[in-house]
């Protein structure tokens, strides 16, 4: 998947994420299983935090912590919306 793909899916969650309380608290609590449903690719390696305050939602690429370590691919970075 394009990395803009991936970027439009994610804006479109968080719009959605605003409308609705319950996608947002469990886009905070939990996001992995719905960005899965919603067809946003993670890297392999690593996991996503999201971050929410007033004016924006916040997705960010978290290496796991493995013995060889991961970097970020340098065209994923972090996605703001």
């Amino acid at each position: 998947m394009a990395i803009d793909e991936n970027r439009q899916k994610l804006s479109q969650l968080a719009e959605r994420a605003w409308s609705d309380e319950k996608l947002r608290n469990e886009l905070l609590a939990d996001p992995m299983p719905l960005l899965l449903q919603e067809g946003i690719e993670v890297p392999k390696g690593f996991d996503v935090a999201v971050l929410a305050d007033k004016d924006s939602i916040s997705f960010n690429y978290v290496p796991q912590r493995t013995a060889g370590g991961a970097e970020l691919p340098e065209e994923i970075g972090r996605a703001h919306v």
